[in-house]
């Protein structure tokens, strides 16, 4: 449990750092970064597989979108998800441990098998 502590400790803090840096909060960044980013990167890897940019194109769209609808309350907005989020993950009865597995496991899970999908392809 030290470990999964660990890295929910050492993720907080990069985020911190983050969010620091760029003058946004914790829970914008968070939001920004699982809800904006990770899917976009997952897109472009997906278009990649399939020859097509659609995929990336549809999830900058949505995020535009989002973004025009949300701007004026956007910090509102964002705390509002991750509250949502923080909420699902207590749900499931260990607060730290989901988050690990969660948001970093299963994106990085995702992130190899995209990958080995794509290295495939061009080998």
């Amino acid at each position: 449990m030290k470990t999964v502590q660990r890295l929910f400790m050492a993720t907080y803090y990069i985020l911190m750092k983050i969010a620091n840096k760029v003058g946004l909060t914790y829970n914008e960044v968070n939001v920004i970064i699982w809800y904006f980013v990770i899917p976009l990167i997952w897109a472009m890897m997906i278009d990649c597989i399939i020859s097509s940019y659609w995929c990336s194109i549809s999830v900058i769209i949505v995020g535009l979108l989002v973004y025009i609808v949300k701007r004026k309350h956007f910090k509102d907005f964002c705390d509002d998800v991750f509250l949502l989020s923080a909420k699902f993950l207590d749900s499931l009865g260990n607060y730290t441990l989901s988050s690990v597995v969660i948001c970093l496991f299963v994106p990085f899970l995702i992130y190899l098998i995209l990958g080995l999908i794509i290295v495939g392809k061009y080998v």
